[in-house]
């Protein structure tokens, strides 16, 4: 499996973090959607999806713990790191400029606001 591979899967892990709590099932169902139509793998077993939460701190500080009360994923506002947002944004734009081969020779960039994590 490519670094490029588990970095996509990250993201889609993240976003879907921060759609709000999610259970295994969906990590498995929401994964599954992301690989159809793209030459990704990106299904995971249970071990590879906790290796790949504590990628996501070390590389992003966002922080995704399990509770065992409802099972479910969820980010753990306290701990994580408000800058995790920069990194995500470069490398999603990073990842359209590699797959759009009709980009026009100019590019504009804008000015972002800082976002902040909303809290369950």
């Amino acid at each position: 499996m490519s670094k490029l591979t588990s970095l996509y899967r990250q993201l889609e892990l993240i976003k879907l973090a921060k759609k709000g709590p999610f259970t295994w099932v969906l990590v498995k169902s929401h994964l599954d959607k992301k690989s159809e139509g793209k030459d990704l793998e990106l299904q995971i077993s249970k071990r590879t999806l906790n290796r790949d939460i504590k990628e996501i701190q070390e590389l992003f500080g966002l922080v995704i713990e399990f509770d065992f009360k409802s099972a479910k994923y969820g980010i753990n506002t306290e701990e994580s790191i408000e800058n995790h947002l920069e990194l995500m944004e470069s490398f999603e734009t990073i990842q359209a400029f590699g797959r759009a081969n009709r980009l026009s020779g100019k590019v504009f960039f804008e000015k972002r606001l800082a976002c902040k994590i909303r809290s369950n």
